[in-house]
C-alpha cells in the first residue's frame, strides 16, 4: 500500500490499485516539466512576483521559527495547451502524449521516489477519449476541502475565457463546488464531475497552472471578489463586527474547550458565528464587514479573501499542525495578523485553546 495525504480518513492510506476492478491502464513512466517540455505550448499570464509579509503582525514565540523568515515568490502564471494529453483523478494529475507526469501542472503533498505517487500506482482506470478541448480545474484536496478548492483551484479560471474550452474538469461533490462553478459562469452542460476514476484523454488539454498550497496571487484573491460582485481590495474598508469562528463539522482540529474560549471573549465584543450551511455569497457578505476574526487554523478563514486590508486575524494553532497559508494571505491582502500557539497531544486528534494567552493576544491587536 502507498500511503497517501491526499486521502480524508485517520489511516491516510491509498490502496494498491490492482485491488479495483476494471483498472489496468499503465501508470505513467516519470515526470517532467510542461514549461521546459513545451515553450511553444505555454503562454504566460503573469510574471512571477514576491509576496509580501502582512503590514502588522506579531506570533508568539512558539511559532516564529516555523513562520517564513522572508517573503515567498509566488510563481508565475501561465495556460498550458498540451495535445493528447490526460487528466487524471479528482487531484486533476496532468499526464502528457509521452506518458510523463507534468510536475509544474500536478502539485502534491510529501515526496515520491518516482517524483509523482501516481507514477507508483499499478494501473489507472480505462482512459476516456474526448475530441474537443478539456479545461483542467481539479488541484490537490481540492475535492474535499474548501481552501484548497478556493484558494489553488478556483483562480485558474482568472484568465480562462469561454471561449477557451469545450468542457471543464472539476469536482462537483460539495455545494460549495457547484455554488462556485455556477459563479464562474460554467454551464452544466459543459462540465465533467472529477471524480477518482476520472481518467481523460483530450485533443488538447487547457491547463491554467494551479496556485502553489498556501501561496495565493493578489489577482486570484480579486478574481474570486469579483464573482461574487465584491469591490477590488484597494476600494474597501473594514467593517465593525468582531467575530469567533470554530471548526463546525470539521473531522478534526476540533475545540474542546470552546465554549469557555467563547465566554472568555466575549467581553471583548467578539461573537460566535457558524458557517456550516452558508453559501459562498453569503460567507463574503459576513467577512466584509469583518474588524476582527478570531479563529483557529482552518477552512473558514477562506473567507478572509473577502475582508477588507486592515481586517485583523489572530489565528489559532495546535502544536502540532502549524501552516502559514493565511500568513502568506494577509501579507497578499493586507490584513493584520497575529498568530497565537496552544501546546496539544499529538496522539489525539482535537485539542483545548489556551485561554488566557489566547485573551491577553486579542486585547493586544
Amino acid at each position: 500500500m502507498i500511503e497517501d495525504p491526499h486521502i480524508g480518513g485517520r489511516e491516510l492510506i491509498y490502496k494498491v490499485l490492482t485491488t479495483r476492478p476494471g483498472w489496468n491502464h499503465p501508470p505513467p513512466k516519470g515526470v517532467a516539466s510542461a514549461r521546459e517540455r513545451y515553450p511553444d505550448y505555454i503562454e504566460v499570464k503573469q510574471p512571477a512576483e514576491p509576496l509580501p509579509f502582512p503590514p502588522r503582525f506579531e506570533l508568539m514565540p512558539q511559532l516564529q521559527s516555523r513562520f517564513p523568515q522572508e517573503p515567498v515568490i509566488i510563481p508565475e502564471h501561465f495556460i498550458a495547451r498540451l495535445p493528447n494529453a490526460r487528466v487524471f483523478s479528482y487531484h486533476g494529475v496532468v499526464i502528457d502524449e509521452q506518458d510523463d507526469v507534468m510536475t509544474d501542472l500536478t502539485f502534491e503533498f510529501g515526496r515520491f521516489a518516482k517524483g509523482s505517487r501516481v507514477c507508483h500506482y499499478e494501473a489507472l482506470p480505462p482512459v476516456e477519449e474526448i475530441d474537443g478541448r478539456v479545461l483542467v480545474l481539479p488541484s490537490v484536496s481540492s475535492w474535499k476541502n474548501y481552501f484548497h478548492w478556493m484558494s489553488e483551484s478556483v483562480p485558474r479560471m482568472r484568465t480562462i475565457s469561454p471561449d477557451d474550452y469545450d468542457f471543464a474538469v472539476a469536482p462537483e461533490g460539495r455545494p460549495y463546488h457547484r455554488n462556485s462553478l455556477d459563479l464562474m459562469g460554467i454551464p452544466k452542460e459543459k462540465r465533467i464531475a472529477a471524480k477518482e476514476n476520472t481518467h481523460i484523454r483530450a485533443r488538447e488539454l487547457i491547463v491554467p497552472n494551479p496556485t502553489h498550497p498556501g501561496v495565493t496571487h493578489r489577482e486570484g484573491v480579486e478574481y474570486i471578489r469579483r464573482l461574487v460582485d465584491r469591490p477590488p481590495l484597494a476600494e474597501t474598508k473594514p467593517g465593525k463586527r468582531r467575530i469567533y469562528v470554530g471548526r463546525g463539522d470539521a473531522w478534526k482540529r476540533k475545540i474542546l474547550n470552546e465554549t469557555e474560549v467563547v465566554a472568555a471573549l466575549e467581553p471583548l465584543g467578539i461573537e460566535q458565528v457558524f458557517l456550516d450551511g452558508l453559501t459562498i455569497p453569503e460567507q463574503a457578505e459576513l467577512f466584509a464587514d469583518l474588524e476582527l476574526v478570531v479563529s483557529p487554523h482552518g477552512a473558514a478563514l477562506t473567507n478572509l479573501m473577502f475582508s477588507a486590508p486592515g481586517t485583523k486575524v489572530v489565528e489559532c494553532f495546535p502544536d502540532q499542525f502549524v501552516q502559514a497559508h493565511f500568513f502568506r494571505l494577509a501579507g497578499s491582502c493586507g490584513f493584520e495578523y497575529f498568530g497565537h500557539w496552544t501546546a496539544d497531544d499529538p496522539s489525539q486528534w482535537h485539542f483545548d485553546l489556551h485561554v488566557e494567552s489566547l485573551v491577553k493576544l486579542t486585547e493586544s491587536v
